[in-house]
């Protein structure tokens, strides 16, 4: 891999986007690699959970308009659609729980991908910009849907429009992200975390994204049904037997993830 670190620690996969130079800027080669380590990630059952950080002193910065030729005649279009689009589209679909550890400036198509997990977690001295404005653009890499959904149409525009430069606390208080963790230590701080989503039963947290992916377009009754059919399937696994044992006997579970 030319752009990202890959570990794995027990059953979870620690991906580090890897330019610290530019603030992990995002290339096509990233965005590439990014998403073949995703469909692994995908098919490989000893993955059970995914972190996705960077390395330095940022999470990332954007877009790295050094990777774009000619401004001129490049496609903005093209680029979404072939390059980021299928990417994000490709960790909301992938039933694993991503944990998005934002360890520094975090901006632009930076902020996309850190939306498009599933819990964010950020230093307390990260930044955090939309940056579109600055340079006469929208939103874009699924930004938009994200984050009309969290924080509404008025505080996106807001964001959009002044270009603010905020801090993690700030992002906290909007809902952008979940937790705000100490900036020592804190790369062991969400592994240890993500270790814990990794280990619990994540045959349920696969059902519950698939299921809450979708949401926004049910009806309560809708709700209701689908709520029944994954309760009966999940009340038929290995975990759910575990679970009920583990509390019974008053001691931690030891969930398989199936």
């Amino acid at each position: 891999m030319e752009t990202l670190i890959l570990n794995k620690v027990e059953n979870l996969l620690v991906i580090k986007l890897n330019r610290p130079e530019s603030l992990n800027a995002i290339t096509t080669k990233m965005l590439k690699e990014l998403n073949n380590v995703f469909s692994e990630a995908q098919k490989d059952n000893s993955i059970r959970a995914i972190l996705l950080t960077g390395e330095g002193k940022g999470f990332c910065s954007g877009q790295d308009l050094k990777d774009i030729e000619n401004l001129e005649s490049f496609s903005f279009y093209e680029h979404l659609v072939n390059n980021y689009n299928p990417l994000i589209l490709k960790m909301r679909a992938i039933e694993k729980p991503i944990i998005v550890g934002i360890n520094g400036t975090c901006a632009g198509a930076g902020l996309s991908l850190a939306l498009a997990g599933d819990i964010r977690i950020a230093k307390r001295s990260a930044k955090f910009t939309l940056a579109f404005g600055n340079i006469g653009l929208i939103t874009d890499s699924g930004s938009s849907y994200f984050l009309v959904r969290t924080i509404g149409i008025s505080k996106t525009f807001e964001l959009l429009w002044t270009n603010e430069i905020f801090d993690s606390q700030k992002a906290l208080e909007l809902g952008i992200i979940n937790k705000i963790f100490e900036d020592d230590g804190f790369e062991n701080k969400i592994i240890e975390f993500s270790l814990n989503i990794a280990n619990g039963p994540t045959k349920a947290y696969a059902i519950s994204k698939r299921f809450y992916n979708r949401i926004y377009e049910l009806n309560l009754n809708e709700v209701l049904e689908l709520e029944a059919q994954y309760q009966e399937v999940l009340g038929k696994t290995e975990d759910f037997k575990e679970g009920i044992k583990a509390f019974i006997e008053k001691r931690k579970p030891n969930f398989k993830g199936y």
